[in-house]
């Protein structure tokens, strides 16, 4: 189960609406030159009386402290690009806060790369991670030794911090040393299968390296790209465990299709859909039936409309058939008049019971007219918001392609 929220102070916030996806689908912008796809900002080219137009400000990524965060979304929306965004600082996320420490297990496990050119050992490749930030931080020094800033007064107490930091991070990296044993063990490297080398493992094996790996590294923010995958049943539960009992970091951002495990791990969850990121301060499962409230409550919203709609064609249908039997003209423009304003008919508020606003919100819910304005024909419901094809919590799917274990 997951434990409640541990801080509401934020770790990082910083505007994504720039984030691009980076190998995804690119668009000629008519002059000859070729722009990548925008993920969280679809309206550069919008009129500036479109809602479109201010959707980056409310598509900030916020990171509370202790927080779980279960980043979700339809295959190919843009998760593991942002991912990558946060830990590398690019690609429209330059200005993610450099003081928050990150570490990225990727599907690819990019970060072992050198470990298996120098044809490490399994032990050798986690004892390197192990040590990583005291190795960094002795890196540091030795410039600012070597720099001709040397002598100044700011540079000699960086320096004497550096030395105080290292002298702390060597005894943590005995400890580390310890838990990593610990970590190979829980994730069934037992009987000397820890001297093996990375090259002739499995990828599902590399996979349960990197993962202890990103464990030992305890950043600030943690990011996971499914990291059950190749796991079995047992690791899986070991690795939940771990997570919501045991881990020592800060805070996590989670990508899985595991559903189990998101139920059991995430605090938080945030929906990338629509080119914007929604919150829900919750669990998963909380967050479902919270959508599925909502959409019950849009439906009979709509359902309403729909009624007011029926009324006031009714009175157009009986003006206009007055203006064409009698040759009334003021009937007919009582006609023209409600013909205008069924067009323009839609939900005053949104589904949060905010009242509409085009600039805001984009989309008048339930409007036929399809103009700048903000409306949109057909009824919209908050799981189409949400990114379309959801299901409530009985359908389990919610359209992010969840699979269950055990």
């Amino acid at each position: 189960m997951t434990r409640a929220h541990s801080s509401t102070r934020i770790l990082a916030e910083c505007p994504v609406h720039e984030l691009t996806a980076g190998g995804g689908e690119r668009q000629e912008d008519g002059h000859g030159r070729v722009e990548l796809k925008a993920l969280l900002q679809p309206s550069r080219n919008w009129p500036m009386h479109q809602a479109g137009c201010y959707a980056h400000l409310n598509t900030n990524l916020r990171i509370r402290e202790g927080g779980r965060y279960l980043l979700l979304g339809r295959n190919g929306v843009g998760k593991s690009t942002l991912m990558q965004a946060i830990h590398r600082r690019d690609n429209g996320l330059e200005s993610f806060p450099k003081g928050v420490q990150t570490f990225l297990l990727d599907q690819e496990l990019a970060f072992m790369k050198e470990s298996l050119s120098l044809d490490e050992t399994v032990q050798q490749c986690v004892s390197r991670h192990a040590s990583a930030r005291v190795r960094a931080l002795e890196a540091e020094a030795e410039r600012l030794e070597q720099s001709e800033e040397e002598a100044s007064e700011e540079a000699m107490q960086r320096l004497c911090d550096l030395y105080d930091e290292i002298e702390e991070g060597e005894g943590q990296s005995r400890q580390r040393e310890e838990e990593a044993r610990a970590l190979l063990k829980g994730l069934g490297f037992r009987n000397g299968r820890e001297a093996a080398r990375l090259k002739s493992l499995s990828g599902g094996w590399r996979s349960r390296v990197g993962l202890v790996c990103a464990l030992l590294h305890r950043p600030h923010l943690l990011l996971l790209d499914e990291p059950t995958n190749h796991l079995d049943i047992h690791a899986i539960c070991w690795l939940q465990k771990y997570l919501t009992r045991k881990y020592a970091g800060e805070s996590l951002l989670i990508v899985t299709h595991d559903r189990r495990f998101a139920e059991e791990v995430a605090t938080d969850c945030i929906v990338m859909a629509n080119q914007r990121l929604q919150y829900y301060p919750m669990s998963l499962k909380q967050m479902e039936e919270a959508v599925e409230a909502d959409a019950l409550k849009m439906g009979r919203l709509v359902a309403n409309l729909e009624k007011k709609k029926a009324a006031v064609r009714r009175q157009k249908d009986a003006m206009s058939s007055a203006a064409h039997a009698k040759g009334d003209a003021k009937s007919g423009a009582q006609a023209a008049k409600l013909a205008k304003k069924l067009g323009r008919m839609g939900l005053e508020k949104t589904a949060d019971g905010q009242k509409f606003n085009a600039q805001k919100h984009g989309i008048r819910v339930g409007a036929d007219n399809n103009n700048c304005g903000g409306w949109v024909k057909g009824k919209r419901t908050h799981q189409d918001i949400l990114g379309g094809g959801q299901q409530g919590s009985e359908g389990r799917s919610l359209g992010f392609g969840f699979k269950g274990h055990g």
